[in-house]
């Protein structure tokens, strides 16, 4: 499923082609003939199986954002393709971090979601016998967003409300309710604000710049400011849920805005001469509303312009357009305060 003539992000295979493992980054990937992508794309759902492996080779899943994208992606497929398997192994390649620890993010849902699966932190074993399998590529995914991603976006969206629902129960949220708007045109009640501040290292924003974003925000509802650093899982998953917003320059604090609720969006502020994909698609994935805030433009959900690029990740903002982060909020609440 997903394929464009290139690459693909998802293969789901039944039966047990003779793969040749290639190393690939941080992990070994199946080189796939042409009659390993024929016998891809013919594949069907099969509520028969009872036994799969799941295998994904990005680094970058050990960030927290990333394997948010990943793992809401692997749960689609595996509904789809196998709904009836229990999965017996989880490869993740060579990466530097222990997703069995119990108290782990990542370790809380793929336990969550792949109950008894076992998680090895090392590279698909040739030898494994099993005979059906999820491979992922994120990156293929982010990379070839022009051509596969629109597919992945329709094809999550028919999953994700049970997700998001599932892990809402595991961690004891109780999502929001939407405000209803009055006759004046203004909420029946005081919006709620979520700042995910970056509170050190990169991408921080400008004092002055801070200061006047918050003193805008202040004017809509009232404000959390978070450092999500410093809550457990659980506790990152109820904050969330109890806002109508969140805002906040790129970095892995923004992917707690899935566990949003319906009415939710997330504004993302972002430097000059970026392009940055990851969570716009993340919010598309999941049916809540995104904004990007750029120097020259304010990209909404279905907008794509240019391929991704993250060479400013380094940088702080220095400069940020005001106009289109009030336009953000207004088409988020629907009033100009």
């Amino acid at each position: 499923m997903f394929y464009d003539k290139y690459r693909s992000p998802f293969v789901a295979f039944n039966g047990n082609p003779n793969f040749t493992f290639i190393s690939e980054g941080d992990g070994v990937f199946p080189a796939l003939s042409a009659e390993d992508w024929k016998r891809a794309l013919d594949t069907r759902p099969d509520p028969s199986v009872t036994v799969i492996n799941i295998a994904f080779k990005d680094p970058w899943c050990r960030h927290y954002a990333d394997f948010m994208r990943t793992i809401i992606c692997l749960y689609a497929v595996k509904r789809l393709f196998y709904p009836n398997a229990r999965v017996n192994r989880i490869y993740a390649g060579k990466i530097a971090y222990d997703w069995s620890r119990a108290d782990s993010p990542q370790g809380q849902l793929l336990h969550l979601f792949f109950p008894g699966a076992e998680i090895d932190n090392t590279d698909v074993k040739k030898e494994d016998k099993i005979h059906h399998w999820i491979f992922f590529n994120l990156s293929s995914l982010v990379k070839y967003l022009d051509i596969a991603g629109e597919h992945a976006i329709t094809f999550i969206n028919q999953y994700s409300d049970d997700f998001v629902s599932a892990v809402w129960k595991y961690c004891g949220a109780t999502p929001v309710d939407a405000p209803f708007w009055l006759e004046d045109g203004y909420p029946s009640r005081r919006l709620r604000i979520l700042y995910a501040k970056r509170w050190g290292g990169r991408r921080r924003l400008l004092k002055d710049l801070e200061d006047y974003l918050l003193e805008i925000l202040s004017r809509y509802g009232d404000i959390t400011i978070t450092n999500f650093g410093k809550n457990s899982f659980k506790e990152q998953v109820c904050i969330a849920a109890q806002h109508d917003l969140i805002i906040g320059v790129h970095g892995n604090d923004l992917a707690n805005a899935i566990w949003l609720p319906p009415h939710g969006a997330l504004i993302e502020l972002a430097l000059e001469d970026c392009k940055l994909f990851h969570f716009q698609v993340f919010m598309e994935q999941i049916k809540r509303r995104y904004f990007g805030v750029y120097d020259d433009k304010l990209v909404t959900n279905g907008c794509r312009f240019g391929r991704n690029q993250s060479q400013y990740l380094g940088r702080d903002i220095s400069k940020l357009n005001f106009d289109y982060v009030e336009m953000a909020l207004q088409q988020v609440f629907g009033f100009a305060a």
